[in-house]
């Protein structure tokens, strides 16, 4: 575990997750009777849940899913079943990382594809193929978000494999349940598949460690074995501090408040945590964020590895060069599948950030640095690309932090250079060549929930003056994509008019999103200065795909503080969008779409006109509006 003394196994607490299950509740009103099926959360303990599944052996009822956010454990949990399967030997276990498989074509060869790549010969024979028949088989298929296809949504890619998984089952299961599948997934990925889950109880979704008592209320649990008062948190603890040699009686007091307890109900971050507070180094405060702790294991993992240590095959290395080599690392990852990636695309992006130098004072050149640097950072090897091995990060959520950080960092880049070039027009960066490396830099993947939270948490933490100049740049940017474009042409090779319209609006999706996470820390206006009254929704219906579901993409969760004085929005599709701190003021809303927006007391919508003909208003706001 993170090059501690000790593994999963004896650190490891035992999860507990929920199922939906429908009801039918009754309201009387005189004599009629309206009949409505609600959901309550069934709580149950995920491992014996899952086994007493594998028991039943129902021949039409062979997959279950697992899902839940970053760091719940999800994975930890497909390990240690997979792990206590195969010391029992009671079904045949095999566990595939789905990021290493091709999920576009046969189960059955994709799976052989996986097993043969098995550099060490560990892996047993394909136990799908005639004359390989297990009697009973487990597939734990993990990372269901990670699921990469060229040309089709992460969303398409998830639901066509789960299709591919459940066609195969009904092939392999006709007369007696012989394949199992268990796939796990972060929420977003499972919530686009799942249409094709109808029992209850095929969907589990891991619980925290602990639920405050208002997440207790905003939902129904039913919980009759009480599984959510046994403080899986205090047990952690207890038994983290007796692998340390440290006497925790339990969470200590300072990490049990603010947002620190939502930090530390997630079993990953709760370790971070636990590895941050035993440096005692961070001002454990009420606004402390992941972000905090994130940087507090950079600096840990500097510490350990590089400081004051000479290998004999590693030169000096300064911390903010380690730093910035990760964060390229991450970029290459997020270019990439999301999470791994090679040697030589690492190199690619170092040298196109003036790093290579950097990776060279490795003895070895550079390929020898940047595979020291992996094995330094929480990195590991995943598979073979080509004829390159590839690296992964042990958690996704590495990646994004350190994306998040390499974005603000190309902000600050970008707020200096064009201040150089107003001043002298012979130096520095204009308009133009910022959005290019701006392109270069968020255009070839579009932005997701996750990587957003970890970029407005960053830039909460920049200085206020600084962050509120790159609210302005990002104003002028944007205001500059609206009358001259994204300027794919200056990219170098340049893309093709597919790939360049793709890149162009994930690039201008980024800068809102960027320009979003700005508003929230200055909570300040920004003035785009947009060419018309309909441009806006213009850009906002280029930037929108179809939805494919009420899953709301970024750019509508950035849309806070923006001046939209006079706006025409009509027939606008913004549900789900957040304008807190908007201005709306004699904005055209006819037929739009407000349902489930967010908005706060800073929201104007003075002479808002089509309010009352706007589609789904939400009853908080027709009250504040004084609409009936």
């Amino acid at each position: 575990m993170f090059a501690e003394a000790f593994g999963l196994r004896q650190v490891y607490i035992p999860l507990q997750a929920y199922f939906e299950q429908k009801v039918k509740s009754e309201a009387k009103e005189i004599n009629v009777v309206d009949r409505k099926e609600q959901s309550v959360r069934q709580v149950v303990e995920l491992e014996p849940t899952i086994l007493e599944w594998l028991k039943r052996a129902d021949k039409d009822d062979a997959i279950r899913v697992i899902c839940g956010g970053p760091g719940c454990g999800k994975s930890s949990f497909g390990r240690m079943l997979a792990a206590h399967l195969a010391e029992d030997e009671t079904v045949p276990v095999l566990f595939v990382p789905l990021h290493q498989l091709d999920p576009s074509g046969d189960l059955v060869t994709a799976l052989g594809d996986f097993l043969r790549a098995d550099l060490d010969n560990i892996l047993p024979p394909n136990p799908l193929e005639s004359g390989n028949a297990e009697r009973q088989v487990l597939l734990v298929f993990d990372g269901l978000d990670e699921l990469a296809m060229q040309g089709k949504v992460a969303a398409q890619a998830a639901q066509d494999f789960v299709r591919e998984v459940q066609k195969k089952l009904l092939s392999f299961n006709r007369s007696d349940a012989r394949v199992f599948a268990l796939l796990s997934g972060r929420d977003l990925a499972i919530q686009a598949t799942r249409s094709e889950f109808r029992r209850d109880g095929q969907i589990l979704h891991v619980l925290p460690y602990f639920l405050t008592e208002s997440e207790k209320e905003s939902n129904e649990y039913i919980d009759e074995q009480n599984l959510l008062q046994q403080g899986q948190r205090q047990r952690w603890w207890q038994t983290y501090g007796q692998l340390k040699g440290k006497n925790y009686s339990g969470l200590p007091d300072e990490l049990n408040r603010g947002k620190l307890v939502e930090v530390t109900a997630q079993p990953l971050l709760n370790y971070l945590v636990a590895l941050s507070y035993d440096r005692n180094e961070i001002d454990f405060s009420d606004e402390s964020n992941l972000n905090t702790i994130y940087n507090d294991l950079l600096e840990q993992v500097y510490q350990r590895d590089w400081a004051g240590y000479q290998h004999p095959t590693l030169g000096n290395i300064s911390p903010k060069d380690f730093i910035r080599i990760l964060e390229e690392v991450a970029i290459a990852c997020w270019h990439g599948n999301g999470r791994t990636t090679t040697v030589n695309t690492i190199e690619k992006r170092c040298a196109s950030g003036n790093l290579k130098r950097k990776l060279e004072i490795f003895e070895g050149g550079a390929s020898a640095g940047v595979t020291q640097l992996l094995t330094a950072f929480y990195f590991r090897q995943s598979g073979v690309q080509g004829s390159e091995a590839t690296f992964e990060f042990t958690h996704k959520s590495f990646g994004e932090y350190l994306t998040a950080r390499r974005i603000v960092f190309e902000l600050r880049l970008i707020q200096d250079e064009l201040e150089r070039h107003r001043d002298n027009p012979d130096v520095g960066w204009d308009e133009k060549e910022c959005l290019k490396r701006w392109a270069m830099l968020c255009g070839p993947t579009a932005f997701d929930q996750y990587l957003l939270s970890f970029l407005k948490d960053d830039i909460k933490q920049q200085p206020l003056t600084e962050v509120g100049n790159w609210q302005q740049t990002l104003c002028d940017l944007i205001s500059y994509v609206l009358k001259q474009g994204m300027p794919m042409e200056m990219l170098d090779p340049r893309p093709n008019f597919f790939t360049s319209t793709k890149q162009a609006r994930n690039a201008t999706e980024a800068l809102f999103a960027a320009l979003s996470s700005c508003a929230w820390r200055t909570e300040r206006t920004s003035n785009i200065q947009w060419p018309s009254k309909t441009a806006f929704g213009t850009l906002l219906r280029t930037l929108q795909e179809q939805r494919a579901g009420a899953e709301s993409l970024v750019v509508l969760s950035c849309l806070n503080h923006l001046e939209l004085t006079e706006t025409i929005l009509y027939f606008q599709d913004l549900y789900g969008a957040s304008l807190d701190g908007a201005s709306l003021d004699r904005a055209s809303l006819d037929r739009a779409s407000l349902h489930d927006i967010s908005w706060n007391k800073e929201t104007t919508w003075k002479n808002a006109q089509g309010l009352s003909q706007a589609k789904n208003v939400p009853s908080a706001l027709k009250k504040h509006l004084g609409l009936k």
